[in-house]
C-alpha cells in the first residue's frame, strides 16, 4: 500500500501521516483524517493472512476492553483495516530507553517515572481482571498523551486467560518477553508482569541491563542470541543496579524486581 500524506485512504478518509518509522512485518498504520467529521483516526492496515487475523483479534479484544481508562478505543473493521480512535500522544516512553543512563538523569527521572508505572499497574491489573494479558509489554507501547494520562496500545499480540495451549512460533519482542514466553509455554498475566518490570529496568537505569546486551562487554545481540541467553537462564542484570539514593528508588527498584523474579511461581505485584 505504501500511501503517502494527502492521498485519499478509501472514500472517506485523508492520509495525514504514516505512523510506522520503520517497516513493520505485515501492517501499515496512518493517521488518517475523516473528511466530513474531521475526526482523526489510526487506521492499522493488514497486508497478511496472520497479519489480518492479529488485528481482527485486536478489535475484539478492545472491544472487551471498551471503558477502561488507558486503553484505545476500537471505532469499526473493514476491509482488512482496523480503525482506533486517535490518542493526542505527547511521547512514547521507548523514547526514554537509552544503552546507559547518566547517574543524573535517573534521579532526574525518576518521580516522572514512578507516575507511569502506577499508571501503568493499574491499566493492567482491570485488564487481568477481564481475563485478557498484553502479550506484548515494553517500552514503545506505553504511549503519554497531552494530559500526561498513560495509555497501554498495540494489542495485537493480546492472549485471552487461562490460555490452555503454547501459542507458536513465539511472537513479541525478546529482550522485555519472560522466561516461559521464550519458551513458547502456555502464558498468563506473569508474563506481563515480567515484560513491565523489565520495561521500566530499561526505561529508568539503560537497555544494559536487559538481555539485549551481552553481560561482559555489553555487545548487542541479535534477537535469536537474545532468547538464547534468556533460555539459558539470564535475566535482568541486577548487578548493574545502582544502590538506592532515596526511599522512593529503593521501593521501585524492589518492586521491579519482584516483578521480574526469573521464577514466575516467585514474582508479585
Amino acid at each position: 500500500m505504501n500511501l503517502s500524506t494527502g492521498q485519499d485512504f478509501g472514500e472517506n478518509y485523508i492520509i495525514k501521516q504514516n505512523l510506522l518509522t520503520s517497516p513493520h512485518r505485515g501492517h501499515e498504520v496512518y493517521l488518517v483524517e475523516d473528511k466530513t467529521t474531521k475526526e482523526l483516526l489510526v487506521a492499522k492496515c493488514a497486508t497478511s493472512k496472520e497479519a489480518n487475523q492479529a488485528l481482527l483479534s485486536e478489535q475484539k479484544i478492545l472491544q472487551d476492553l471498551s471503558g477502561i481508562p488507558g486503553i484505545p478505543q476500537s471505532v469499526a473493521y473493514h476491509n482488512q483495516v482496523h480503525f482506533v480512535k486517535y490518542i493526542d500522544t505527547q511521547f512514547q516512553l521507548g523514547q526514554y530507553v537509552r544503552v546507559d543512563r547518566p547517574v543524573d538523569e535517573q534521579i532526574k527521572l525518576l518521580p516522572w517515572v514512578e507516575r507511569w508505572f502506577k499508571q501503568c499497574v493499574e491499566i493492567l491489573k482491570m485488564t487481568h481482571n477481564k481475563n485478557i494479558m498484553h502479550g506484548d509489554m515494553k517500552p514503545q507501547n506505553i504511549v503519554v498523551d497531552k494530559d500526561n494520562k498513560v495509555w497501554l496500545v498495540d494489542w495485537d499480540h493480546a492472549r485471552r486467560l487461562p490460555e490452555t495451549t503454547p501459542q507458536l512460533p513465539v511472537e513479541g519482542t525478546p529482550q522485555y518477553m519472560s522466561p516461559e514466553h521464550v519458551a513458547g509455554k502456555t502464558l498468563d498475566e506473569w508474563a506481563d508482569w515480567y515484560a513491565l518490570g523489565m520495561s521500566f529496568f530499561s526505561i529508568c537505569y539503560g537497555s544494559r541491563l536487559t538481555p539485549r546486551y551481552s553481560a561482559g562487554d555489553f555487545k548487542q545481540r541479535v534477537s535469536k542470541d537474545i532468547v538464547a541467553a534468556i533460555a539459558a537462564g539470564e535475566g535482568v542484570k541486577y548487578n548493574l543496579l545502582p544502590k538506592p539514593r532515596s526511599p522512593l528508588e529503593t521501593d521501585l527498584q524492589s518492586q521491579w524486581r519482584k516483578m521480574t523474579e526469573y521464577d514466575k511461581t516467585k514474582r508479585t505485584v
